[in-house]
C-alpha cells in the first residue's frame, strides 16, 4: 500500500507548483506572527540544537508536553495536540501512529534543518487548515543563492544523560539548480534529575534529508525532497510501555509560479506525503511478568493545497483550497504470562479522514497608518471507521460522520507611529475530534491509568476568541542606555462544545481498570496575558524579558482545564560583540493550584532556575557553544509533565522530574 501512495504522490508532484518560504513571509503581513529561532543574538552565530526542547526555548509562551526526553508537544494558551496545526515549512505535516503520542511531530522532523519557527497566535489564519489555537510552522534553511558549495558539520555533547549529537549539512548551488541533503544522528542515556534519582528516558535516533531544487528566469522555484527518521530504544518513563522502534519517511513537492497577470501575481501549491511506523513493548517494565504487551501501529499522511495570491490596488488577497488524508490502523497483542492466553484490541480500528477546505484571506491598506484584515474558510471533515469493534457498533450510531466546519476572522491595526502600533483580532475557529478523540479503543492515553474510549458522535470544538496588543519602542536620553521596547497582548477565548474525557460504567475485559469516554461540554473559556521588553543599554549589553499568565475554566465541571501552565517570568542579561555571544537567564515558574481533577492533575510546585547560554565563533568558520542548563541543580517538575507509570524505582502516579544540572558543549566547522 505505502508503494501504491508514494507513486501517486510522485505523479502528483510533477503537476504541482509551490514555493517553499514565500508562503511564509506573506503570512506575515495577515496574523500576530512571531518569529524565533535557535539563533544567537548575532545570525552569524547561529548553531545547531542539541536537545528537542532547545528548539522552542527562545519563546516563552510555547510550554512543553514531556512524556519522556524524547516526546515532546509543544502547547500555546493551554492549546495542545490537534487544537495547534503544527506543520513543516507551510503546509507539510506528518502525524503521529502512536496512540500515547510518543512519536509527536518533532520526532518526525530532521531538527538541524529547522532554521526558525513561526507562531501564528490563535484562530486568525485561514490559509493553513482547521485551526482553534494556532499555528506553529517549522521552517527549513532555504537554499544558498550563490554559486557554489555551503553548508556545516557539528558534534554536541552533554553531561547529564552522556548525550551525543553530531551534524552534517551540505549544500550546492549552479546557476538555477541547488542541492541540499543532511544527516544527524543523536544518542542519549537515561539522566538524573536535582535530587541525582535516574529517570529512564534514553534513546537513539538517526535522520537524513536531500532536497533539490530549480528556478527559472522569472523567479518561479519548484523543490522536491525526502527525508527519513529512525528512532530506535526509546524509553518513555511517563508511559506504559516504552519504542522498539518508530520509523518516518516525508516526500514533499514545493513550488512558486510566477504570473505575469497584473492582479493574480503568483500560483503556490504543495503535495507530500508521511508514513510512520511505530512499536511499543512493555517487555522492559515491572507488569511484564504478569502480561506482555506488543503494539505495532502505523500512519499514513497525504495532502495538497494549492493557492493564488492577488494584489488589487491596496488589496492582498489570498485563495485557495487544500486537502488533508488521514489513515491510521495497528493492533496491541496481549500474552497472560500465567496461562499463556493471547488477545488483541484494534486500537485505531482502521480509521480514515479526510478535509477538504476552502479559504480566503487578505488584507487592505487604508493608507498609512490603518490595515483591515479578514479571512474565512470552510470545511468539509470525513471520518470512516472501516474496522469498529462489538462495543463501537452496539454503542454508537454514527460510524462514518461528516462535519461542515465555518471559520472566519477580521482585525484591524493601527500604526500610531513608527514605533508603535495597536492591534485587534477577532475569530472564530472550528476542529472536529481528533482521531484519539473519535476512533481509540480503550486504550491508556491518559496522565491516569484509565482505558479510553473513542467518541464519533462528538460535536466539533468552536473558539471565539479575540487579541489586543500593543507594542511600542522609544529612545533614552541618557549616557548608557539605548531605547526600550515593550510589546502586551491580552486574549480571551469563548469555548463551545469543548473536548474532555470523562468517566463512564461502560463494562469492558478488564474490570479492575476505569474507562473514560470522550464527551463534549457546553462551555468553557480562558483568558491571559503575555508582556515582552526589552532594554538595551548600548551596543554590546541588553537586559530582557518576559512574563505569560493565563486562566481557564471549564463551566461545566467548575475546574480548570486540563494542562493549563502556571505564571511564569523570565529575565535574561545578554552581552554580545563581533566574536562571542552570552545570555545569563533567570527562570521563575509559579506554582499551579488551578487544575483539572478529572484530567487526573495535582497542584504543582513552583521553582526557579538560572541558565547560561554562550557561543564564541573561534575563527570565521569555527565556532563553539558552551550552555549550562539549571546551574543550581534544583529538582522541578514541570506542571505539564506526565506522571510516572510502570516503573519499578519510582514514585507511580508523580510528575516526572526534569533533569539537574546539565553542560553542553557544541563545535561546528562552517563552509
Amino acid at each position: 500500500m505505502k508503494k501504491i501512495y508514494i507513486s501517486f504522490f510522485c505523479c502528483t508532484s510533477l503537476l504541482a507548483k509551490a514555493q517553499q518560504k514565500d508562503s511564509i513571509s506573506t503570512s506575515i503581513n495577515l496574523e500576530e506572527v512571531s518569529i524565533f529561532t535557535h539563533k544567537n543574538l548575532s545570525p552569524a552565530l547561529d548553531h545547531p540544537i542539541i536537545t528537542a526542547d532547545e528548539i522552542f526555548a527562545k519563546q516563552q509562551e510555547i510550554h512543553l508536553i514531556k512524556r519522556s526526553q524524547y516526546a515532546i508537544d509543544p502547547s500555546f494558551r493551554a492549546n495542545q495536540y490537534e487544537q495547534l496545526n503544527v506543520q513543516l515549512d507551510g503546509g507539510i505535516k506528518a502525524m503521529n501512529a502512536c496512540p500515547n503520542r510518543m512519536d509527536p511531530i518533532t520526532t518526525h522532523l530532521s531538527l538541524n534543518q529547522i532554521q526558525e519557527v513561526e507562531l501564528i497566535k490563535g484562530p486568525y489564519s485561514m490559509r493553513f487548515g482547521p485551526v482553534t489555537g494556532g499555528i506553529i510552522n517549522f521552517i527549513s534553511h532555504s537554499s544558498q543563492k550563490e554559486n557554489g558549495w555551503n553548508g556545516e558539520l557539528s558534534t554536541g555533547l552533554q553531561s547529564n544523560g552522556l548525550g551525543h549529537t553530531t551534524h552534517v549539512r551540505l549544500g550546492y548551488t549552479h546557476n538555477r539548480w541547488n542541492i541540499q541533503a543532511g544527516y544527524n544522528y543523536q544518542t542519549f542515556d537515561h539522566y538524573q534529575d536535582g535530587r541525582g534519582t535516574t529517570i529512564p528516558s534514553g534513546y537513539r535516533s538517526q535522520d537524513y534529508f536531500t532536497k533539490i531544487g530549480f528556478s527559472t528566469k522569472n523567479l518561479s522555484r519548484y523543490e522536491i525532497g525526502i527525508q527519513q527518521q529512525f528512532g530506535r530504544d526509546i524509553a518513555h518513563p511517563t508511559l506504559p510501555m516504552d519504542t522498539s522502534f518508530d520509523d518516518t519517511s516525508i516526500l514533499h513537492f514545493i513550488g512558486k509560479t510566477k504570473l505575469s497577470n497584473s492582479k493574480l501575481q503568483e500560483l503556490q501549491t504543495r503535495a507530500y506525503a508521511s508514513f510512520v511506523e511505530h512499536q511499543m513493548h512493555n517487555l522492559n517494565r515491572p507488569n511484564a511478568n504478569m502480561m506482555q504487551m506488543i503494539t505495532d501501529v502505523e500512519s499514513q499522511t497525504i495532502g495538497g493545497k494549492i493557492e493564488g495570491i492577488w494584489r488589487i490596488r491596496q488589496l492582498q488577497l489570498y485563495t485557495g483550497f487544500d486537502w488533508f488524508y488521514l489513515a491510521r490502523d495497528g493492533q496491541k497483542v496481549t500474552q497472560t504470562m500465567m496461562n499463556h492466553q493471547f488477545s488483541t484490541n484494534d486500537i485505531w480500528q482502521k480509521s480514515i479522514n479526510t478535509n477538504l477546505g476552502l479559504f480566503i484571506q487578505g488584507n487592505y491598506r487604508l493608507n498609512a497608518k490603518h490595515q483591515f484584515d479578514f479571512g474565512a474558510r470552510i470545511d468539509r471533515n470525513q471520518l470512516e471507521i472501516q474496522h469498529p469493534s462489538d462495543l463501537f457498533l452496539n454503542y454508537y450510531s454514527h460510524l462514518k460522520p461528516n462535519d461542515y466546519l465555518v471559520s472566519g476572522t477580521i482585525g484591524y491595526e493601527y500604526l500610531i507611529q513608527p514605533h508603535q502600533a495597536l492591534n485587534f483580532k477577532v475569530g472564530r475557529g472550528v476542529r472536529t475530534g481528533d482521531m484519539i478523540e473519535r476512533t481509540i479503543h480503550l486504550h491508556p492515553v491518559g496522565i491516569d491509568g484509565a482505558n479510553y474510549l473513542g467518541n464519533p458522535d462528538l460535536l466539533p470544538e468552536i473558539n471565539y476568541q479575540m487579541d489586543l496588543s500593543y507594542k511600542n519602542r522609544f529612545a533614552i536620553n541618557f549616557s548608557w542606555l539605548d531605547y526600550f521596547s515593550f510589546e502586551i497582548i491580552g486574549y480571551q477565548s469563548f469555548l463551545q462544545n469543548y473536548i474532555v474525557a470523562k468517566s463512564t460504567q461502560i463494562i469492558q475485559h478488564q474490570k479492575n481498570t476505569s474507562v473514560k469516554q470522550f464527551v463534549n461540554i457546553d462551555y468553557a473559556y480562558k483568558f491571559g496575558f503575555d508582556f515582552n521588553w526589552n532594554l538595551t543599554f548600548n551596543t554590546h549589553w541588553s537586559l530582557n524579558g518576559s512574563m505569560n499568565a493565563i486562566y481557564t475554566k471549564n463551566k461545566d465541571w467548575n475546574e480548570a482545564i486540563a494542562l493549563t501552565p502556571p505564571f511564569e517570568n523570565r529575565i535574561n542579561l545578554a552581552y554580545r560583540n563581533q566574536w562571542m555571544n552570552a545570555t545569563l537567564e533567570h527562570q521563575y515558574v509559579d506554582r499551579q493550584q488551578r487544575i483539572a481533577t478529572s484530567f487526573g492533575e495535582k497542584i504543582s510546585t513552583s521553582y526557579h532556575l538560572i541558565n547560561f547560554n554562550s557561543s564564541f565563533q573561534i575563527a570565521k568558520p569555527i565556532t563553539v557553544v558552551f550552555k549550562i542548563d539549571n546551574i543550581l541543580n534544583r529538582f522541578y517538575q514541570s506542571h505539564l509533565n506526565f506522571n510516572y507509570k510502570n516503573q519499578a524505582d519510582l514514585p507511580i502516579m508523580e510528575r516526572m522530574s526534569n533533569p539537574g544540572r546539565n553542560f553542553k558543549l557544541l563545535v561546528r566547522y562552517s563552509l
